[in-house]
């Protein structure tokens, strides 16, 4: 799994994101959501630092709600990355 937050991190350098997609690699057995842990870890490889939990609870709610899912679908997960990533 790290090579491919590895992977990740090497697209979003190059200025392609297609959160979408990336979605996509992180769902690899297709359930359809993934976790708050891989939504963490795909954030911190594109800042390069580590996220503390209180930002990404913070973002979590401000897209999902403030009883945030254990669970991320696809929708909520472009959310999330954009109010990360923008602001």
């Amino acid at each position: 799994m790290d090579l491919l937050f590895w992977f990740l991190f090497q697209v979003c350098k190059m200025g392609v994101v297609d959160l979408a997609s990336v979605f996509d690699l992180l769902d690899l057995s297709r359930r359809g959501y993934i976790t708050v842990e891989q939504v963490r870890r795909f954030l911190a490889s594109v800042h390069v630092a580590s996220l503390c939990d209180a930002q990404l609870s913070a973002a979590l709610a401000q897209t999902c709600g403030t009883s945030a899912p254990a669970r991320i679908n696809k929708p909520h997960f472009i959310k999330v990355c954009i109010e990360h990533l923008v602001g």
